[in-house]
This record gives structure tokens, C-alpha cells and sequence, in this order.
């Protein structure tokens, strides 16, 4: 991923994405308008410029909105590594928000399921409570088997080490001089 850097001995573990349910009103909006493009193909042909305008419309802005979309789940990612929990969240083009918290500093790991859809297609939120101030929620949002997530983050704060490991500590004997 552009734009992020790694730490000293961090790696990269998992790579999530928002469920593409988060996107199906665009996909299927952008999808009607090309089909209502291409189904009024002959009587918009017939009407001379007026009807190719609004086919060429039709068609732009289908396109345009299934392009935004896929461009929008392609971007919008989450990134799990060994030390930390990345956050990449794109609005548009111009617009990108990261954000991060490291293992170390997450107190709880919990994940929310609501609603049919997402309990018929397995997705649901992620959420990680800071340490520091529990209020504070960082949400990993529509995210495929959500339980699986919550135990891969689990699993790598227990392999955190518990304290700071001290450095080795050179003993010098140096002899004395009386």
C-alpha cells in the first residue's frame, strides 16, 4: 500500500476489505442505468442527438458510478500486521483519512453482527476499545467473517511480549588501580 510504512520487524498479516454489500446500492443503481441505456438503444437512436445525448448519459453515468464504487472498495482497507491495526478510508479522490492503533494499546476486541444481511452473508463490524481511553472506539467496518478477525487480533496480542525486552547488559571489569 502506498503511503504506509512498515516498522522495524512488523509484517504484514492480513489484508481487509469492506463486503461488497457495502457498495450494492451504487453497483446496482450504476448497473440500471447502463441497462436502461442499452434497453432504450433504438428509441433513443431514432430521436437523433436528443436521444444519443441521453444514451450517452445513460451510459457515462452508470459507468461512472460502478467505477466509483469498485474504486471506492479497492481503497477503503484495513491492514493487520504484527505490531499494529492500520486504517486506510478513502471518500473520493481527493480525500484519505489514516488512522492506526498498536497491539499493545487495544484493551478489548469485539465484533458486532446486526441485521439480516449481514447475518445471511457473514459480515459484520470489528470493534478495538484503546487502552488508554476506553471510549475511544476504532471500527473496522463490513468486514467478512468478523469472528475470524476478532481472533487473528486476539491471537496476536497474546504474542506480544508482556514487557519491554531490557537490552543485554555488557559487564566491563576493568582491574584497580591502588
Amino acid at each position: 500500500m502506498r503511503g504506509i510504512v512498515l516498522k522495524d520487524h512488523e509484517m504484514v498479516i492480513r489484508i481487509l476489505r469492506p463486503s461488497g454489500f457495502e457498495y450494492i446500492f451504487s453497483w446496482m443503481c450504476g448497473s440500471w442505468f447502463i441497462a436502461m441505456g442499452f434497453f432504450l438503444l433504438f428509441p433513443l437512436l431514432a430521436m437523433q442527438e436528443v436521444g444519443i445525448t441521453v444514451l450517452v448519459f445513460l451510459v457515462l453515468f452508470g459507468l461512472c458510478m460502478l467505477l466509483r464504487a469498485l474504486y471506492l472498495w479497492s481503497t477503503n482497507t484495513t491492514i493487520i500486521t504484527n505490531r499494529r491495526v492500520i486504517s486506510v478510508k478513502r471518500t473520493g479522490p481527493l480525500s484519505k483519512a489514516f488512522s492506526e492503533i498498536e497491539l499493545s494499546k487495544i484493551h478489548d476486541v469485539s465484533y458486532s453482527v446486526h441485521g439480516l444481511k449481514q447475518t445471511l452473508f457473514g459480515f459484520g463490524d470489528v470493534t478495538l476499545q484503546n487502552e488508554a481511553n476506553r471510549q475511544q472506539q476504532f471500527v473496522i467496518p463490513t468486514v467478512r467473517q468478523p469472528h475470524q478477525v476478532q481472533n487473528l487480533i486476539n491471537e496476536l496480542r497474546e504474542k506480544l511480549p508482556s514487557t519491554v525486552e531490557a537490552s543485554p547488559v555488557k559487564t566491563v571489569i576493568a582491574p584497580l588501580n591502588l
